[in-house]
């Protein structure tokens, strides 16, 4: 079951980022984000460089919430929500790549890639090739505060020939 939904309550300041590949402090690129139903809260998610410029060895992409309905207020996940809802589990990292899933959602693998002019971007595999996890949108369809129904997740994925978005819908 997908649990993509449990608040957080400590604020942390962290700059506004609202594109991929907009430098934010701290050498952290925005790599996607997560866009939901119930608000228009999100969870933004960044590469996190070692001051080397590689990828950090333990956590390769940092998450945070941008409370919206509070302000545009900045907070970190919770331990919570990283380990049972929003969070990454990370199968590999190296220097310049990393494999991982999401807590919630263990049936879809992700790669973290450094591409040739230096920049990250995620991959996942599609029946029609490899694309490029821009965006994410999870529809609830009602539950509990913490255990909440998803009706489904929809991802925005772009094609990396043709630079074309697509999406794929994944239902629970």
């Amino acid at each position: 079951m997908l649990c993509f939904f449990i608040f957080s309550i400590t604020a942390v300041a962290f700059s506004q980022m609202e594109s991929p590949g907009a430098a934010g402090n701290n050498n952290q690129l925005l790599l996607f984000n997560i866009e939901r139903s119930r608000d228009a809260d999100k969870i933004y998610y960044q590469v996190n460089l070692t001051p080397e410029g590689t990828l950090h060895p333990i956590e390769p992409v940092y998450s945070y919430w941008k409370r919206y309905t509070a302000n545009g207020r900045t907070e970190p996940l919770t331990r919570l929500q990283q380990n049972r809802s929003y969070g990454l589990k990370y199968t590999e990292i190296t220097p310049w790549q990393a494999s991982f899933y999401f807590a919630a959602f263990k049936e879809k693998t992700f790669t973290l890639k450094q591409l040739s002019d230096g920049s990250y971007r995620v991959f996942t595999s599609t029946q029609s090739g490899e694309k490029e996890l821009t965006k994410m949108y999870v529809r609830f369809a009602g539950g509990s505060f913490l255990m909440p129904s998803i009706e489904y997740v929809e991802f925005s994925l772009k094609d990396i020939h043709t630079g074309i978005i697509v999406t794929e819908i994944f239902k629970p």
